[in-house]
């Protein structure tokens, strides 16, 4: 059973972090990481991969190992939550509630990247393909990326 992914768009690729969680309901990235490009195909298939997973137990992770990078700061190349934010990466996450699947993204002026933008996420049935769910992140990331040329 999974209840939250998450989708980071850096570059011309989607990485999807496993998200384990805890005995608290903590979730926190416990890899592997899958990476996509950036296709319905390809980001379909890895929130395929991702929802079979699902969110598997794991302990509370310690100080020490909240200050080590997270398999996508790894990936990605950048430390700091809010450089990735400044670098225009694009975070999005997936919620899967009793009664629907919640999708909502970072907020285009971002300050941080752990910021979601809440009160413009899309609801989606609980039976919806995971292909339309691709669909709709891939058409927000090429909003933005056009949205971000006609102001240069």
């Amino acid at each position: 059973m999974i209840e939250v992914a998450e989708v980071f768009i850096w570059g011309n690729k989607a990485y999807l972090p496993v998200i384990g969680k805890t005995e608290v309901g903590f979730f926190w990235e416990t890899g592997p990481l899958l990476t996509a490009e950036l296709t319905v195909d390809a980001l379909t298939t890895a929130l395929e991969e991702i929802v079979r997973i699902g969110n598997p137990p794991m302990r509370h992770p310690t100080q020490a190992e909240f200050r080590r990078l997270t398999p996508v700061q790894k990936a990605i190349g950048i430390r700091s939550w809010k450089k990735m934010a400044q670098a225009g990466v694009i975070r999005c996450g997936i919620w899967w509630t009793k009664d629907r699947i919640l999708v909502a993204f970072s907020p285009r002026e971002a300050k941080d990247i752990q910021e979601i933008d809440f009160a413009h996420q899309k609801e989606f049935p609980l039976d919806t393909p995971l292909r339309a769910i691709a669909e709709f992140i891939l058409q927000e990331v090429y909003a933005r990326r056009a949205g971000s040329t006609e102001k240069a």
